[in-house]
């Protein structure tokens, strides 16, 4: 998310969670996965880490969390997809973070890595773990008193989960965009990788060599200018915030914060993007995250200003989201920022919550996508939440499913 969605926080101290011991909790039976949580209000911030039960989704803290993220302002996170490691971004110190996630899903510290430019504001990985992919704010050059655009940085990921030097873009280390990159994602198929480019008010796609890391514009994005360079790629409404594709690889979606709207896309065969006919479709106040769930079926949006989750069934042949009745505006605690589903059952649904230190908890019904609340609703976390990811528990297979036909 965009760091100035929430202003600049005062630096304090970490908020203990010693106080969740006094909560009542339920009981675990065994855990399917374990929920991941960044925290930026301290310095340096914080990851928040909880078991998650398989019977009621309830949120155990690991002991000893919550861990270090190794930076100011952590603001998102991506699981590998082998599921042993972590990488955060680190908006403040404009580094990138990597802790491998233990047996019992505790982190460990690895290893720091600079970004060449200022401020990074989301990152992904493609499909086959070989790359983890950097937006940041300004590229060389540029700072928040003369401001310009942004870039990706793509780097390689060794065999023991660190990152390599950069992939080479010509004489650069990066790869441009356009102005406020704040989401990036690459699709499980074909590897396609969209940004959003929140101040141009679109999505720049770009094609990612699975073999030497390098990016090349999708048709119907073009570049212009040597040095500062302009984007004209697809337009995403008037203020986009946060981006998903599809697992299938045949849909994208991307929330507009401003407008209070979805907005959706076909993936056509050559990677371009075409607003969906129906679309846009209508939001809670202030969109800022969204989700699949790991079926493929449902969309879920985190509403950060009325503190809500909107919940969509995906039509299986156009992508339209269809508001889901039972729950269309699902209440969670106070302004949602990211929304993470556990990928073993794919039926517990997590929110990190901003405005009051917590994680909200639902349990979404596998065939309409209605949310519900589990037992305990709400859970405490360390100061100004900011997104959240989930991994399965060792023994445990992810649950997707695989399209016969994809793209």
């Amino acid at each position: 998310m965009k760091f100035s969605q929430f202003g600049r926080v005062t630096l304090a101290s970490v908020v203990s969670l010693a106080l969740a011991l006094g909560m009542t909790a339920c009981t675990t039976a065994h855990t399917i996965a374990y929920l991941y949580v960044t925290g930026s209000k301290s310095n340096p911030g914080t990851i928040n880490a909880y078991k998650i039960d398989s019977d009621s989704g309830a949120l155990t803290p690991l002991p000893d969390q919550p861990f270090l993220s190794g930076g100011r302002n952590p603001v998102a996170l991506v699981v590998s997809p082998n599921n042993g490691y972590v990488y955060v971004a680190n908006h403040d110190d404009s580094n990138v973070v990597e802790l491998a996630i233990g047996t019992d899903g505790k982190l460990y510290p690895q290893n720091i890595y600079n970004t060449v430019g200022s401020f990074p504001t989301s990152v992904a990985m493609d499909p086959s773990g070989k790359f983890v992919l950097v937006t940041f704010t300004y590229q060389p050059g540029y700072t928040t008193a003369q401001p310009g655009p942004g870039g990706i940085e793509v780097f390689p990921v060794k065999s023991d989960g660190s990152l390599g030097a950069p992939v080479a873009n010509g004489s650069l280390s990066y790869f441009p965009v356009g102005m406020g990159p704040v989401g990036i994602n690459v699709t499980r198929y074909n590897n396609l990788v969209y940004v959003v480019d929140q101040t141009d008010a679109q999505v720049v796609g770009y094609g990612l060599n699975d073999s030497t890391g390098q990016l090349s514009l999708l048709p119907g994005c073009t570049q212009t200018g040597v040095g500062p360079t302009t984007f004209n790629c697809y337009s995403a409404g008037t203020t986009p915030s946060s981006l998903v594709t599809s697992l299938d690889g045949r849909f994208a979606y991307v929330t507009d914060e401003a407008a209070n709207q979805l907005i959706g896309y076909v993936i056509n065969t050559d990677g371009s993007l075409t607003a969906m006919v129906n679309g846009p479709f209508s939001t809670g106040q202030f969109p800022v995250g969204v989700t699949i769930d790991p079926r493929s079926k449902f969309l879920y949006v985190a509403n950060f200003n009325d503190n809500s989750v909107s919940s969509y069934a995906i039509n299986e042949s156009t992508g339209n989201p269809a508001a889901v009745a039972a729950s269309s505006n699902s209440a969670v605690a106070t302004g949602p920022t990211c929304v993470a589903i556990e990928p073993t059952l794919g039926i517990f649904l997590y929110t990190s919550n901003f405005q009051d230190n917590s994680v909200s908890a639902k349990q979404l019904d596998p065939h309409t996508g209605a949310l519900i609340n589990v037992q305990q609703a709400i859970y405490p976390a360390s100061g100004q939440p900011t997104c959240a990811a989930t991994v399965a528990a060792a023994a445990h297979p992810i649950q997707t499913i695989t399209p016969a036909t994809p793209n």
